[in-house]
């Protein structure tokens, strides 16, 4: 009879596990399931926001402008000296200068309106290296 309680205790320890197994399985499935989901949602999100960065650099370049072949004495304040000679040639004003030693000016212009302006009138300022 010992024999028998103790065989009908190990098949319920041994259900009470495939039991407890089947529950840990199906709680670690449904974990994976949500975090898939939420990788799925990330990406997705980070998609959206890398193409909106792309976005906007694109749009922050539209208004830079790059003026080569200018001849300026390393001296003077070069900000000054190319707002000053545009918005005397040009009527322009409100201008961020950028420049690399010895090499091209990168002018980061307020609007497009003003770069459309400074290309338009670009006739004016061609072969003068004096702005």
């Amino acid at each position: 009879m010992t024999e028998t309680v103790s065989n009908e205790n190990l098949r319920d320890l041994i259900r009470e596990l495939q039991r407890e197994i089947k529950e840990t399985r199906q709680t670690l499935i449904d974990e994976l399931e949500d975090s898939q989901k939420k990788v799925t949602e990330l990406e997705e999100e980070n998609k959206y926001l890398r193409s909106r960065i792309d976005f906007l650099e694109a749009r922050g370049r539209k208004n830079n402008l790059i003026v080569n072949g200018l001849q300026v004495d390393v001296e003077e304040n070069l900000e000054d000296y190319v707002i000053e000679s545009l918005n005397e040639k040009l009527d322009l004003n409100d201008h961020i200068v950028g420049r690399k030693p010895n090499g091209p000016i990168k002018l980061e212009l307020a609007s497009y309106l003003k770069k459309s302006t400074i290309l338009r009138s670009a006739h004016k300022l061609k072969g003068n290296t004096d702005i």
